[in-house]
C-alpha cells in the first residue's frame, strides 16, 4: 500500500514498481491478499507504461471479484481503464468502462457507477467526440464523488474552449473551481482550463503567465 507515495507522489515510478512486485512475491507465497498486491503491482507497471501492467489488472480483477473483494476489483478496474485511455488501446478501455457501469449498477454502487460514466466522457473526448461530451451536462449536476466530478469539469470546460465557447467555458471554471478539490490536483485542472481559454481567447500572454504558475506549483518530476 505504500507503494502509492513512491508512485504517486515522490514520481519514483522505478521505486514503486520494485515495491509492489517485492508485495506481489510475499503475497504469492504466503497466500495473503494476493488480489490486492496484483492490483498494486499492475498499477505499478501500468504507470510505467509496461504492457504487462494489462496483463496484472485484469487478473487482478478477475481474482478480486472471485474472492468477493468488490474494492480491489473496482479499483483495478479503474486503473485498467486510465492505462488505456493514456498509452494503450481507448476502445478496450471503453469495453472495460461498459462492463463496469452495468456491474456497479446491479450491485447498486452509485458513485462508482457515475465514476466509470464520467471515465467514459473522458474517452469521448480525448476521441474529440463532443456532441457525447456536452451531453454530460446533467451528470455534472448528479456525479457526487469529487475527483470525478474534477475530471468531468476540466473535460466539459475544455470541450467548450475547442468548439469555441471560451467564454462559457471560464464561467463554467469559475463557478465551478470553488468546488473542485482543493489540492495540487484540482488547482492544475482549473488551471489548465484557464490556461486553453487564453491561448484559443487570443491571450497568449495571459496563457505563458498561468503556464509559469503551474509549472512552478508542480512537483520536481511530476509528469
Amino acid at each position: 500500500e505504500r507503494s502509492r507515495v513512491p508512485i504517486f507522489i515522490e514520481s519514483d515510478i522505478a521505486g514503486g514498481v520494485a515495491a509492489t512486485a517485492a508485495a506481489f512475491e510475499l503475497a504469492v507465497r504466503r497466500g495473503v491478499d494476493v488480489p490486492r498486491a496484483e492490483y498494486l503491482y499492475g498499477t505499478a507497471l501500468a504507470c510505467a507504461d509496461d504492457v504487462a501492467g494489462e496483463t496484472y489488472l485484469r487478473a487482478a480483477i478477475d481474482h478480486a471479484r472471485a474472492a468477493g473483494d468488490i474494492s480491489t476489483e473496482f479499483l483495478a478496474a479503474n486503473n485498467l481503464i486510465s492505462y488505456h485511455e493514456s498509452s494503450a488501446d481507448p476502445a478496450a478501455g471503453r469495453a472495460v468502462c461498459a462492463e463496469f457501469i452495468d456491474r456497479a449498477g446491479a450491485l447498486g454502487l452509485g458513485e462508482w457507477q457515475q465514476s466509470f460514466e464520467v471515465v467514459l466522457h473522458n474517452l469521448d473526448f480525448h476521441a474529440g467526440d463532443y456532441p457525447r461530451v456536452l451531453a454530460a451536462e446533467d451528470l455534472l449536476d448528479r456525479v457526487r464523488e469529487a475527483r470525478a466530478r474534477d475530471e468531468l469539469l476540466e473535460a466539459y470546460c475544455l470541450t467548450l474552449v475547442d468548439v469555441g465557447r471560451i467564454d462559457e467555458a471560464l464561467r463554467r471554471i469559475d463557478a465551478g473551481s470553488s468546488a473542485m478539490s482543493q489540492d495540487p490536483r484540482g488547482r492544475l485542472q482549473a488551471t489548465w482550463v484557464r490556461i486553453e481559454a487564453a491561448l484559443w481567447g487570443g491571450r497568449p500572454q495571459l496563457a505563458v503567465e498561468l503556464s509559469d504558475q503551474l509549472i512552478e506549483d508542480t512537483s520536481e518530476g511530476d509528469p
